[in-house]
């Protein structure tokens, strides 16, 4: 890992904290991806198109309409050697610290989907999320196992919006914001004074780190063109 200098680290919490969304290109070398994808891979290559595969727990058939997604509890976790070890680095240890306090949840849930189905293909289905905050406040790491751009569905979010999204979210029960998959669109652009044009695609190249605050307004991309595909890890932390 290229991990950033204690300066640099600086620096990146607190436009973290500003905007609520940060990208760190080529903080994994090509290396780590490759590792990082053949952990994945055997498992991805024993599900069928469409599965929601819990580890060694239930797998729902049409649970991830668009490829395959891997979900991996904090139980098992030590079980994906790389993944483990990436994400108790001191690095992301002291990045979650310093954003929730001490103590929190670190690596509660861990999801990895793989996707390389277009709408067409995936029941009309053209979001892996609607737009929306999360009802959880939460800390996730986000590791771009692909080159990801709008074409193949880059994650979307709008900077500097946490801070009204988490207020929100706090006004909101939690039956509200879980709705219909979290399909709270309108109440949430209402409350943020924001439109789909305000969403930014969050473009980088494989090896890229996104830090993001779920209180942002976010959601997932489309894949735009058959034969294309993205592979991304994305890691969940809570305060408690």
């Amino acid at each position: 890992m290229n991990i950033p200098t204690h300066t640099k680290s600086q620096e990146i919490f607190s436009t973290f904290l500003k905007d609520g969304v940060f990208v760190v290109e080529d903080f994994f070398t090509d290396g780590e991806v490759t590792i990082m994808r053949d952990e994945l891979m055997p498992h991805y290559d024993k599900m069928k198109d469409g599965e929601l595969m819990i580890y060694k727990g239930n797998t729902e058939e049409q649970g991830y309409p668009f490829g395959k997604m891997i979900r991996i509890t904090d139980k098992h976790f030590d079980e994906f050697e790389m993944l483990h070890a990436v994400f108790n680095h001191n690095w992301f240890h002291s990045f979650t610290d310093s954003f929730f306090g001490q103590p929190n949840k670190k690596n509660l849930q861990t999801f990895c989907p793989y996707e390389f189905l277009t709408p067409d293909k995936a029941s009309g289905t053209t979001r892996n999320s609607h737009t929306h905050v999360d009802p959880y406040f939460a800390l996730k790491y986000f590791i771009y196992l692909s080159d990801t751009s709008k074409s193949n569905g880059a994650f979307k979010a709008i900077r500097g919006s946490h801070v009204e999204g988490g207020k929100y979210r706090e006004s909101q029960s939690l039956e509200h914001l879980t709705k219909d998959g979290y399909k709270d669109l309108d109440g949430a652009f209402k409350a943020l004074n924001a439109t789909e044009e305000d969403m930014e695609y969050i473009e980088a190249p494989a090896g890229s780190l996104i830090v993001v605050n779920t209180d942002a307004l976010h959601s997932g991309g489309t894949l735009e063109k058959e034969g294309e595909s993205r592979m991304t890890i994305m890691n969940h932390n809570r305060k408690y």
